[in-house]
């Protein structure tokens, strides 16, 4: 399972087991998934900020960039749709 994720902070904290204790302001339930990662049952992926369906509605984006978004929510697999840069 592929996890697309737009921070790079929150995909470190995902990658490692190790210095969790210096992190603040996490629930600590929400560590479950660095085990998955380690074990290889879960991939965690940099999706950038032109590719991010998350991103709808969060950031200003343009016609355009509305439009492809939402194009690749309607996707089976949003990773087969090339991005379109905005002009924003």
């Amino acid at each position: 399972v592929v996890i697309l994720i737009g921070c790079s902070s929150a995909k470190a904290i995902c990658q490692r087991l190790d210095h969790t204790a210096k992190i603040r302001h996490i629930d600590a339930k929400s560590l479950y998934v660095q085990p998955l990662v380690c074990d290889k049952v879960l991939k965690v992926t940099k999706v950038s900020i032109y590719m991010n369906v998350a991103d709808i509605g969060t950031k200003y984006l343009d016609g355009p960039g509305i439009d492809f978004l939402k194009k690749r929510l309607q996707r089976a697999d949003i990773r087969a749709v090339e991005p379109v840069k905005s002009e924003a």
